[in-house]
């Protein structure tokens, strides 16, 4: 059964889909209107709402997107005509979504490398099509069709080079979770590293720079952070080498972006979900121990079976006061 956290994000992809094969419908149509619609052939303005389709909701999304939004601008204004174009773009701008996507999300290469991949994909398929297309027609394959389309597009090809992670970078501020981790992956594969080498122990990510690194073990960096910097915590993608739901009150609270813990409680990614704040971990288990091993972390015992993070706070407070006059 999926966890609430993995249905939020399965219907927030939808949603996101549905948004974009949407643009991907209006925006020729204004653009033709606006321009005249000598100019859609130039201007490509179906490409970019299928390419930040597949960058933003991965390989699968990316490809719905790709199909449904020339097949609905055809049934709904007729742009592109039902032959030969539409079967054409349907491939072409699936292969954009699905490459940008796997690109991107799977194997997390940086926009500026995924994107010019998927467009070179994108036309590749493209002139696949238009040869098999051809080919059923019994005549020569007309290589330069898809050489003037590419030349044809080339304003449109460079609008999309620049428009796309200027807008990525946009978005990235207003859409929390996987995307934010996926915008900062350079400095989250960094401070995994970090933490893997015993440099730290919790890592504060922003603008895909490391803003922040503790060494504390246990909860106490975090609450540290809380207390003192709460405004780097605000916004940030968190690092942590073991997440209990202690831990996850305190990024509830200073209202963190997203949360990576290399060891993590369900009831940690539970909570954070609960509060929307999409999480992942290398490893989930049921408890997060003590420092002996032999049972449940005083702290972590505490806040078990408490449901608001300020509840949680105030118990992990007073827990952390009576230990320290032991």
């Amino acid at each position: 059964m999926k966890t609430a956290f993995e249905k939020l994000n399965y219907t927030r992809r939808i949603i996101y889909t549905a948004v974009f094969a949407a643009i991907g419908v209006l925006l020729p149509y204004v653009t033709a209107h606006a321009f005249g619609p000598a100019l859609g052939p130039v201007l490509l303005p179906m490409h970019i709402p299928v390419l930040l389709c597949g960058l933003i909701c991965g390989t699968l999304y990316g490809t719905v997107c790709g199909v449904l939004a020339p097949a609905l601008s055809c049934l709904i204004t007729g742009m592109p005509v039902p032959y030969p174009m539409l079967p054409i773009m349907i491939v072409e701008l699936s292969v954009y979504g699905a490459v940008s996507g796997l690109l991107f999300r799977k194997f997390k290469l940086p926009v500026y490398l995924a994107l010019p991949a998927a467009m070179i994909a994108g036309r590749a398929g493209y002139g696949i099509m238009f040869a098999i297309l051809n080919a059923f027609q019994s005549g020569a394959l007309k290589a330069a069709a898809v050489w003037t389309a590419i030349v044809a597009g080339a304003p449109g090809i460079a609008i999309q080079l620049v428009i796309i992670p200027l807008l990525m970078t946009a978005l990235s501020k207003n859409l929390s979770g996987v995307f934010g981790a996926a915008v900062n992956i350079r400095a989250v594969n960094a401070a995994k590293k970090i933490i893997k080498s015993g440099g730290a122990k919790y890592i504060l990510i922003k603008k895909n720079k490391i803003i922040l690194q503790r060494g504390e073990p246990g909860i106490s960096g975090a609450l540290d952070v809380f207390d003192n910097s709460r405004e780097q915590l605000n916004g940030a993608v968190v690092i942590d080498k073991i997440v209990g739901k202690a831990a996850a009150a305190v990024f509830i609270l200073g209202k963190a972006r997203y949360v990576y813990g290399f060891i993590m409680s369900r009831a940690a990614k539970d909570f954070l979900a609960a509060n929307g704040i999409e999480a992942a971990c290398g490893e989930l288990t049921d408890v997060i121990k003590n420092r002996a091993g032999d049972g449940v972390c005083p702290i972590e015992q505490i806040v078990l079976n408490v449901e608001e993070p300020e509840e949680a706070l105030a118990a992990i407070r007073e827990r952390l006061t009576l230990l320290s006059k032991k």
